[in-house]
């Protein structure tokens, strides 16, 4: 029932469409574009993995594959900043992939442990799965 609660609220708020596929490059902490950092269209690494990680350990099939493919969005999203700027970002912009965050009271921050953290978590769980959105063939074994 909570999974099922969870997943209609994303479909209602626009995070995931009717087919359950994904709309951004990451659920957006909030569904306001104050031009604050803890807004639209901001995304940050620890929410991600509540949300993720949540949804994967309920037990149903639906909200496991949606835990997939928000994992796998948000790894694009990371691998995309890495692979062309060379840096993680502390938050990043679900409508431009591989795009910091913006907005709050100081220059977004790279680095970022928290983020390198959820990274590691999810290539942990979907390493052998997931894909980078290129023509590269996926790890194998």
């Amino acid at each position: 029932a909570v999974a099922s609660s969870v997943l209609g609220y994303l479909k209602n708020n626009h995070i995931i469409e009717a087919d359950y596929s994904v709309i951004f490059n990451g659920t957006p902490t909030s569904l306001y574009n104050s031009s604050q950092q803890w807004d639209f269209p901001n995304a940050w690494p620890p929410l991600q993995a509540f949300i993720i990680q949540s949804l994967d350990k309920t037990q149903q099939k639906l909200a496991q594959q949606v835990a997939f493919k928000l994992a796998e969005v948000w790894l694009r999203s990371n691998y995309k900043s890495f692979a062309e700027k060379s840096m993680m970002f502390e938050k990043y912009d679900v409508l431009a992939s591989g795009e910091t965050g913006g907005g709050g009271e100081y220059t977004p921050q790279t680095g970022f442990g928290w983020t390198n953290g959820v990274v590691f978590e999810f290539l942990n769980r979907w390493g052998d799965t997931v894909s980078n959105g290129t023509n590269e063939s996926r790890r194998q074994g």
